[in-house]
């Protein structure tokens, strides 16, 4: 990275330059930036959609280079925690209907549970650019 640099501001101290560079989130990102030589990551070469090992599908809408990551959507059913007795072995039972019966205050007699509401949500999350291309590609079928 120092030579580009040298080459690129012969009158400027490389050292320096990289002492800069190495301040921001990526250096390397950055010396490609001050030498014109950097390429951006594009929606087409990440792939738009991308499906996890257990289906979920996820919707890239950014890509952020200085951290080498992507945010994307996904939708999942909702869900929502309570406290229960710790007798109840079950849980089955519990459901968004009947869940008033049961919740009780936090205690050394209670547990958490967490109960699907059956509301889908839109999610937000990110993950490395290489964790991303690590995913199944897909494509939408109109």
């Amino acid at each position: 990275m120092k030579a580009l640099l040298e080459a690129k501001y012969p009158t400027l101290n490389a050292d320096t330059l990289l002492e800069i560079a190495s301040m921001t989130p990526n250096a390397t990102l950055a010396v490609e930036k001050l030498c014109g030589i950097h390429e951006p990551y594009t929606v087409e070469q990440l792939g738009e959609y991308r499906e996890s090992s257990g289906g979920t599908q996820y919707t890239l809408f950014s890509i952020n280079e200085w951290e080498t990551s992507v945010s994307y959507t996904y939708e999942e059913e909702d869900s929502k925690g309570y406290y229960v007795p710790k007798d109840i072995y079950d849980t089955s039972i519990l459901t968004m209907d009947n869940i008033d019966q049961y919740k009780c205050a936090h205690g050394g007699n209670a547990r958490w549970v967490i109960i699907k509401t059956g509301e889908i949500v839109t999610r937000r999350s990110s993950m490395s650019i290489p964790m991303w291309l690590e995913l199944k590609e897909y494509a939408l079928v109109p």
